[in-house]
């Protein structure tokens, strides 16, 4: 449901595919890793889906997006909000 998955060692590359289709309108969870808290929310709305969370420092992650494109993430707060009517994102990171 949240796609928090391990690609490098001890969770230093970490990806992120949240199971958008999912029958929910959200999700939010957090996993304690090594390195900190990786936590990850999305939320479904009626133009798109915002999706936010935290990468633990000195880790990096790719996030992947509703219609399949990856998205680089440095550690730190980030929120994004992928438009569907037009399939693409804006990205702010807090």
């Amino acid at each position: 449901m949240l796609g928090i998955q391990n690609t490098g060692i001890g969770y230093d590359k970490i990806r992120l595919e949240p199971g958008y289709d999912f029958p929910l309108e959200w999700a939010e969870g957090t996993y304690h890793s090594v390195h900190g808290d990786i936590k990850l929310r999305w939320e479904k709305g009626t133009d798109g889906i915002t999706i936010s969370g935290n990468v633990p420092v000195n880790t990096e992650a790719a996030l992947i997006l509703p219609n399949g494109s990856e998205k680089g993430l440095g550690s730190g707060v980030f929120e994004t909000f992928f438009n569907s009517r037009i399939g693409g994102c804006n990205n702010e990171r807090i």
